[in-house]
């Protein structure tokens, strides 16, 4: 059951919360500033104030496709998205290691 309270009760959280909520607003502030750099780096590059707007307007959409076709494939493995391979570590130890096929075949005969 709640209680009802006086309109003149004010509560304020305190501890912990009041932490985060300075983290959050520096994070925010952080990432504003962060736009604002590369975007100015940017205009510097391109030497154009239209072209780094359209260029950093693509990279959400971009980001959306990319998460997108992950969940389309079901590619769920973030190591193989990250370095594009499609090969699980045995055949990355056998490339790295060509002398242990030679091994192998001696091995055999």
């Amino acid at each position: 059951m709640q209680k009802e309270l006086p309109a003149t009760t004010k509560i304020y959280l305190r501890g912990q919360n009041e932490v985060m909520e300075n983290s959050f607003r520096m994070l925010g502030l952080g990432l504003v500033l962060a736009v604002i750099l590369v975007y100015a780096v940017l205009v510097v590059l391109f030497q154009s104030w239209l072209d780094p707007f359209i260029i950093m307007m693509a990279v959400p959409g971009a980001l959306i496709g990319i998460i997108w076709m992950l969940v389309v494939t079901g590619t769920h493995d973030q190591r193989r998205v990250a370095d594009g391979s499609d090969h699980d570590d045995r055949d990355l130890r056998v490339q790295l290691d060509p002398s242990r096929e030679l091994r192998q075949r001696s091995a055999r005969q």
